[in-house]
């Protein structure tokens, strides 16, 4: 008996962490995307290379963002997977480093 309260508090616990996640990916992340947004755009080095994607062939970026994108997406899924298994900090570092490359 103790063991299925256990249980069920546990899996309480997961559906609690995954709607705030939910809630974060859809709801916030305007809010904090924006200012990081205008910090990463305004770099010196990003403006550079911003200047030489104008003459790259548009099959080469959009692979490259294609790659990106790809890349960011597995990387918001298994920061969900870590929040669901109980590494709520490491979850959380991880999905919040791929803000700047989501962004950009």
């Amino acid at each position: 008996m103790l063991s299925a309260i256990k249980n069920r508090l546990t899996s309480l616990l997961q559906l609690i962490l995954v709607i705030i996640y939910i809630i974060f990916e859809e709801l916030i992340w305007e809010g904090i995307a924006k200012p990081i947004y205008e910090f990463v755009h305004s770099l010196k080095i990003l403006q550079k290379v911003e200047v030489k994607l104008h003459s790259v062939n548009a099959s080469v970026i959009l692979v490259i963002f294609v790659l990106l994108l790809s890349i960011v997406e597995a990387l918001g899924i298994y920061a969900g997977i870590l929040f669901v298994s109980g590494q709520v900090v490491l979850g959380m570092s991880l999905y919040l480093s791929k803000i700047p490359i989501k962004i950009t």
